[in-house]
């Protein structure tokens, strides 16, 4: 096949910079960006309408950022296999493009089965260590170096101009058809929102990081608020680790109190960040 199909699986990792998956598969082929809606996975009982307001943000915005390189997202509703079954079906497609998730147990098994179709099937299937985590991993020694490597490679550009492939999309599912609620003060998803939480805690909110963090007096203000960011990868684990120690770069030699109080600060935030993924490989 001279143009072949390579799609990209979005999960957790909704964003096109910095992001490995889709910038392999514009090298290799033709693009389709695809996100799939899994009913199973949402009537789990560890997830809610509280984490899908957001993440329906994020993919709207995500696809947004696809149209502007001249794309769009996919939308597909079902079990995994079967919808990469019916897309190579349609398309073609030859390889599959993901980073590997860290999810529960649920997403880890419907990983697998995702392997073995593709085995089975000829689809080649390449997945990209997400964040810190490493996987599989036999032996703690040298995990935290591999942490900084990761951390210390440069940001992988949006490809500038990718060639994009299109498979019939379907409409993302409300939450009534996935029997969630949304309550009232969701965490507002997507990039923009992500980037502004960033930009706002390294130069404003941050300054008392290390002494208000486990206060809920203190916490709304002090505190990064990204987790959510992170854990939708509308941010990526590298780019913030980066921004932090910019940040931190800026104000190494200056001996005001307020530059040795932000240093203290965004010491304590670097860590927890390398903490994040230390926690989630042990459990």
């Amino acid at each position: 096949m001279t143009d072949p199909v390579h799609i990209v699986w979005f999960k957790r990792d909704l964003r096109v910079e910095d992001h490995a998956p889709l910038a392999d598969a514009a090298a290799a082929g033709r693009v389709l960006a695809l996100y799939i809606a899994e009913p199973a996975y949402w009537r789990l009982p560890d997830v809610s309408g509280r984490q899908w307001a957001p993440l329906a943000q994020s993919l709207e915005e995500l696809d947004a950022d696809l149209r502007t390189l001249g794309g769009r997202l996919t939308i597909r509703v079902g079990e995994a296999v079967e919808v990469f079954r019916s897309i190579a079906a349609e398309t073609g497609a030859v390889a599959i493009h993901a980073h590997a998730e860290t999810g529960n147990l649920w997403t880890f098994a419907r990983d697998r089965a995702v392997r073995a179709w593709a085995r089975a099937e000829g689809v080649a299937i390449h997945e990209t260590p997400l964040g810190g985590v490493q996987r599989p991993l036999r032996s703690r020694n040298g995990w935290a170096k591999e942490w900084e490597r990761r951390a210390a490679v440069p940001q992988i550009a949006a490809p500038e101009a990718p060639r994009w492939a299109e498979a019939e999309t379907q409409a993302l599912p409300t939450p009534l058809a996935l029997g969630l609620d949304i309550p009232s003060g969701t965490q507002t998803g997507g990039r923009r929102a992500g980037l502004s939480a960033l930009g706002g805690f390294l130069a404003q909110r941050g300054a008392n990081y290390h002494k208000e963090l486990s206060s809920p007096l203190t916490a709304y203000d002090s505190c990064s608020r990204l987790s959510l960011h992170l854990a939708l990868g509308t941010l990526s684990t590298r780019e913030v680790v980066q921004a932090t120690r910019a940040r931190l770069g800026e104000l190494r030699g200056d001996d005001a109190p307020a530059a040795k109080t932000w240093r203290k600060a965004l010491g304590a935030f670097d860590a927890r960040l390398h903490w994040r993924c230390h926690f989630m490989q042990k459990l």
